[in-house]
């Protein structure tokens, strides 16, 4: 068994520039643990916040972050995660914006000891403050609303610009679904 475990979970809906750094702070803390790493992308799916179904979720993610793309999975939920990794790990480290510590921290804790059962869980914070970063799922969804090719762009990693556009034209087709 593997002593630690370094999880991330999100909507991710599209991915973008702000999702790196929560990868990379996810890598970070995995080798500084020896850690494996886990990167559940949500299997939620709605024409507004979730556009984008699971399976291009994972295409884009491995596409912009080929780093981690032995590390991604689709899950439903938080809880389902963790009732898996029960028994294969005695501690969490969960990454997660700086907007989410807090209630991520309260409610692993609350179901710790009744829905899984681990040594320690913390919830730690990936990168800058949410308020302070430019970076959204949101706003990125807005700009394809608005068919703003420009704006969007700028918030994805990397020169791939074929890709770029797939993900830009697949927001828009699956939001107006």
């Amino acid at each position: 068994m593997k002593e630690t475990c370094v999880l991330t979970f999100g909507r991710i809906n599209p991915v973008h520039r702000g999702h790196g750094l929560v990868f990379e702070k996810a890598k970070t803390l995995q080798e500084q643990y020896n850690a494996d790493l886990k990167i559940y992308l949500s299997t939620s799916t709605d024409n507004i916040k979730n556009p984008l179904p699971p399976e291009l979720k994972m295409y884009y993610t491995e596409g912009f972050y080929p780093s981690v793309q032995e590390n991604i999975y689709t899950e439903d939920n938080l809880f389902d995660i963790m009732r898996e990794l029960d028994g294969k790990y005695l501690d969490v480290l969960f990454i997660c914006g700086s907007d989410r510590i807090d209630s991520f921290q309260k409610t692993l804790d609350m179901y710790n000891g009744k829905l899984y059962n681990f040594c320690s869980i913390k919830a730690i914070q990936a990168g800058i403050d949410r308020n302070v970063s430019q970076y959204s799922s949101t706003q990125m969804r807005n700009f394809a609303k608005n068919e703003d090719f420009a704006s969007f762009r700028e918030f994805l990693p990397g020169n791939d610009e074929d890709l770029k556009i797939q993900l830009f034209e697949d927001v828009i087709k699956y939001m107006r679904k």
